[in-house]
Formats: structure tokens, sequence, C-alpha cells
């Protein structure tokens, strides 16, 4: 079977198969994804297919599964053992890949352009050493998205994120549900009863700038600047614009945790949910003096950069 015999499939798909065997180096058949293992017992067999083969004894005892090489010579147990893990590897690999697949599967088109080659390589090697249940959704919404259209997600931040832990991946997706958007910087408010509403301690904030996801400096901002070219600026959060208009010249400075390009590039794959009380507390502290603060809801969000947003606006 070729590329070429992919008859039938979506756009999106075909690019999904393409870029999929340039990673793993065969034609992945979409008809494999659909059949792939989601029960424990069939995962189970699909770590252990290839170790079969070997005659290498598989040893399950409600729980991990395991290798009973006590009678083996040392050069054996080592053949097994990488063979053993390599499987586990291939396993992780296509559990991402599956996931990407159903992220895909009613996409009408993508971009045309072609992923990275070097991209497509880093990203293979990373994933299949990735077993955490929460991860690979993260992953697989990478490769998903990069697919839609190449550039989303650089290499730089697969390399970042190959170290994150579960609880790390957790905390941010915690997090994501309460970041605020202000022209091309993403951050968190740095207010302390505000965080403290929505249960985030400055421990978490410590653990996700560990992992290269966040600033944690207290000395961060976001800059409102008001001037005789400039009467307002506006904030996005979730899927409301927020427009704040003043006068007089001044510069407002919102505190905050700003988001690393690590952290940017995974906000934007995400899906958060809307907090109200959130919402409504934080623009409270953005209404300083004499500025005026409205706010509607987004229709839509036009590549050029401009937003078309619903009237009236609600004003603070």
């Amino acid at each position: 079977m070729e590329i070429k015999d992919l008859a039938g499939l979506s756009q999106p798909l075909t690019k999904f198969v393409e870029v999929v065997s340039q990673g793993i180096g065969t034609l992945y058949e979409p008809t494999h994804i659909k059949r792939m293992a989601k029960s424990r017992a069939k995962e189970i067999k699909t770590i252990s297919s290839a170790i079969n083969d070997s005659n290498l004894p598989i040893q399950y005892s409600n729980g991990p599964v395991g290798i009973d090489t006590s009678t083996k010579e040392f050069m054996e147990r080592t053949e097994r053992r990488m063979l053993f893990l390599e499987a586990k590897k291939q396993k992780n690999i296509e559990d991402i890949i599956a996931g990407a697949y159903e992220n895909l599967e009613n996409e009408p088109k993508v971009s045309e352009e072609p992923l990275q080659e070097e991209w497509i390589n880093r990203f293979f090697n990373i994933v299949g050493e990735v077993s955490s249940d929460e991860l690979k959704v993260i992953w697989s919404k990478i490769l998903s998205e990069e697919i839609k259209q190449p550039g989303k997600c650089s290499i730089r931040t697969l390399e970042n994120l190959r170290n994150i832990s579960r609880e790390e991946a957790e905390i941010f997706k915690k997090i994501s549900n309460y970041i605020i958007e202000y022209r091309n910087v993403y951050y968190l408010p740095n207010e302390d009863e505000l965080l403290k509403s929505i249960n985030i301690n400055y421990g978490e904030i410590l653990k996700l700038s560990e992992a290269q996801m966040i600033n944690s400096s207290a000395m961060v901002s976001a800059t409102l600047t008001f001037d005789e070219n400039t009467k307002e600026n506006y904030l996005i959060y979730n899927n409301y614009i927020v427009i704040c208009k003043k006068e007089n010249k001044s510069v407002e400075n919102l505190s905050a945790f700003n988001l690393t390009e690590t952290g940017i590039n995974i906000f934007k794959i995400l899906s958060t949910n809307f907090d109200k009380d959130y919402f409504e507390s934080y623009l409270k502290i953005v209404k300083k003096d004499d500025m005026k603060v409205s706010y509607s809801k987004i229709i839509k969000r036009h590549p050029n950069g401009q937003i078309s947003y619903m009237n009236p606006m609600i004003e603070v």
C-alpha cells in the first residue's frame, strides 16, 4: 500500500498518514488506527506481541506487564529487555497517533504546507517515552495542530515539554482556564486574593516556572499605555473581549505571571473553561480611576488580527 493508494481519505487524514508514515518509517494505515487497543487486556497484548515472537515469557499479575528472564543468559536478557522497552515505546507512539487521528477525523481541511522533517523526527523520538495518559492527550493535540498549521509548536517547545511531569501538566491545565491575553502577551494575573479564590498557589506557579512554562517573577506586568494616539486597549479572556478606555495620558501596569514560549504554544492548543466569577472579579481589578471598562462575547477572530464581537457591549 502506497500513499497514492489512500483514495477516499479526507485531505486532513491523507496529510496525517503522510506525516506519521514519515515519522515511523512505514506507511501507517488508518484502519489499523481504528483497531488500536483500548482495554487493559488489549494493552497487554499490544505490548507483548513483538516479544512473543522471540519466545520471551510474559508475566502479568493484576498490574504491570513483566518479563521472567531468570533462566536466560546475560546477552539473551539484554536483547529481550531492549525488545520489551521498544515495544512499550511503540505502544506509547501508537496511542498518541490514535489521539491525533481522532482530533483530525472531522476536520474539513488543513494547511497544504508540509511539516519540517526535523520537527517530525524530533517529535517521534520524544513521544516514545510518554507513558502518562494526561501527557499523551497533550502530545496528540500537538501533532494534530501542527498538521493543521505547521509552525504552531516550535522544536524548542518539544524539547522543553519532553521533561514535564504529569503533575506539572495537570497544574498547567488548571491555570489555563484563567489566562488573559494582551497583544502577544499571555499571563496569569498576579493578584493574591484572586488566585486564592481559584485555588492556585505560588508553589504551583514555581513548579511551572521550573518546567519553563511560566515566568514566576513578581516584577513582571502587562502594561496598558494610553496617550493621544491610543485611547483604548483590549484584553481577551476565553471567548470574551474587554475594552479599556481612558482619555488621559497614563500607563497602567497589571501584575502578571507571563507564559513562556512553551507555555503559550501549549495554551493555544488546549480547550479551556470560562469562569464567570473569576472574570467579573478581575474586571474590577482592571478598572482603575477614570478608566472605562466594557466587555462582549467574541464572534470571530480574523487572520489579520481583527476581532468581531457582539453589540452592545456590557459596561463594568
